[in-house]
């Protein structure tokens, strides 16, 4: 049987290779890694953000209770970097004179540092006070608070009040 066209044997096939196959599944797992490593590092850092955006928010509301002679009393923050527990931050009132658990109340509740997150200043086993004094609701002394992620200190802010109740963070 003799045809006028002939199907020739081609060289080349239709598909993929399993060295093609291969280079496509590293990509992709590196672009995976890359995605994934960025996504927990802002992830971590919306935490931070969070927890300073608080501290700030407390900070100002604090200050102007004081500014206002709420209760006739004198108002401040207690931040303790507790080794043995999670660290925590407080605010209290009491009269003129008085310090964080030497004649003051706590208002509210205590206030602990979310789980993953830690103060770096106050350093580990010490704390800050930050007392505004009346009448004016002013911070008595410079304060500086630094919340960091317990996995990696690369991610973390610091929030710092002066003595004039400006707040930077």
């Amino acid at each position: 049987m003799d045809t006028k066209y002939k199907i020739q044997n081609t060289r080349y096939k239709l598909g993929f290779t399993i060295v093609e196959l291969l280079i496509v599944i590293g990509i992709t797992v590196i672009m995976a890694g890359i995605g994934g490593a960025t996504y927990m590092g802002l992830r971590e850092r919306e935490r931070i953000d969070q927890m300073s955006n608080r501290i700030v928010s407390d900070m100002r509301a604090t200050m102007a209770r004081a500014q206002a002679q709420e209760g006739g009393n004198q108002w401040g923050m207690h931040f303790d970097n507790v080794v043995s527990s999670s660290p925590f931050y407080a605010i209290w009132y009491g009269a003129t004179g008085s310090t964080y658990g030497s004649g003051s109340t706590t208002w509210g509740t205590v206030t602990f540092v979310a789980t993953g997150l830690k103060f770096t200043a106050p350093e580990a086993g010490s704390s800050t006070d930050l007392i505004f004094v009346k009448p004016y609701g002013l911070p008595s002394a410079a304060a500086t608070i630094t919340i960091a992620s317990t996995a990696t200190l690369a991610s973390s802010r610091t929030v710092s009040i002066d003595t004039n109740g400006n707040i930077t963070y």
